[in-house]
């Protein structure tokens, strides 16, 4: 089973009630419903993203009751253990009937946490038959569901319905701040807010702060349509270049991408030993990349070079490599041969006597 597909554990207790056995009392005894099977039928597939893509497809299950009442798998064990995702729910028993119902099996219903049948279940009936009949007709005597004075409908959603069927929204109707009594005046300038008793709120000099607190300058100066327009018109056009440039973070070297609408920050490095980079984001400087001085070694393979015998020793052959070419030039026939000929690869030249 793919690793993204979890399961859920399910348990159950199912006992039947008959008279009274050869005990002490004369209660009803408890009796096990051996053999009684319930059937978990899945109500969807199951579509798994990743690692790759798959649908699976749950398979029916049926589980029996044990001698002791409990659920128990094909194995024997207590429980049943499901993939998770929605089942129809069935039971069956001779001479007893247990509503069909579904449940939700996720992964939390785990051995320390199952989900429980009895729990799960939907509560039955409050009233009996008769009772709920005697409610359903007094019901019915106020007239059509959504009639004046009548009972009120509701749909799936538990929305209230009027009497042609249509959701009522709204029901308190709307007001406006006109229609509003006994509302308080709002002033529409500070010139407007006038003399207050000594000792109240604020003052017409002191604004809208308390006499005691400090105080700020008469509300005179406030925004203005004219004023916000004015600021506005000065600022910079939104684009997105500017936002990805934005959304980045830390310093250093940022680029667009290739769309444009998007900012990466990016650090120059060195692919190999013989370049050195210095400050490769630039944050602190410009970027400095050095290159080492090159070697016989750096030479590619099939190379050639020279060596020569001078001043009474030859020039160093500078590696071991056998696949570059070392040519040795001596000054005289009576040269000494080099020391660090490779034979098979190099070549030594000297005049003749």
């Amino acid at each position: 089973m793919p690793e993204a597909v979890h399961s859920g554990k399910v348990t159950f207790t199912l006992l039947g009630a008959q008279s009274d056995g050869p005990d002490a009392d004369r209660l009803p005894d408890a009796k096990a419903l051996e053999g009684a099977t319930i059937t978990f039928t899945p109500t969807r597939e199951i579509r798994v993203l990743e690692p790759s893509p798959a649908t699976v497809l749950p398979f029916k299950v049926t589980s029996r009751i044990n001698a002791q009442g409990q659920l128990k798998d094909s194995q024997d064990a207590i429980g049943q253990w499901l993939v998770v995702g929605e089942y129809d729910v069935q039971y069956s028993f001779p001479g007893i009937s247990i509503r069909s119902h579904k449940i939700l099996v996720t992964e939390a219903h785990t051995d320390d946490t199952p989900l429980d049948l009895t729990l799960a279940a939907p509560p039955g009936p409050l009233l009996a038959p008769d009772a709920l009949a005697t409610v359903n007709a007094r019901l019915d005597s106020y007239g059509p569901k959504g009639s004046p004075n009548g009972v009120a409908a509701l749909d799936a959603d538990g929305n209230v319905l009027n009497g042609d069927g249509v959701p009522v929204t709204g029901g308190g109707g709307s007001a406006t701040w006109a229609g509003l009594p006994d509302k308080p005046a709002i002033p529409d300038s500070p010139d407007d807010i006038g003399a207050q008793p000594a000792g109240s709120y604020a003052t017409s000099a002191q604004g809208a702060k308390a006499d005691t607190a400090v105080q700020p300058g008469a509300l005179s100066s406030y925004a203005t349509t004219t004023s916000l327009t004015s600021g506005l018109d000065g600022k910079q056009t939104k684009a997105d270049r500017l936002t990805a440039l934005a959304g980045t973070t830390g310093g250093g070297l940022t680029v667009l991408g290739a769309s444009g609408t998007t900012a990466f920050t990016r650090t120059i490095k060195s692919g190999t030993s013989r370049l050195t980079v210095t400050n490769g984001n630039g944050a602190s400087g410009d970027p400095t990349i050095t290159l080492a001085a090159a070697t016989v070694d750096d030479l590619p393979a099939g190379a050639t070079i020279t060596r020569r015998y001078v001043s009474g020793a030859w020039q160093a052959r500078g590696t071991t490599r056998t696949d570059i070419t070392c040519n040795y030039l001596a000054a005289t026939a009576t040269d000494p041969n080099p020391t660090d000929y490779v034979s098979g690869s190099d070549y030594l030249f000297k005049p003749q006597a």
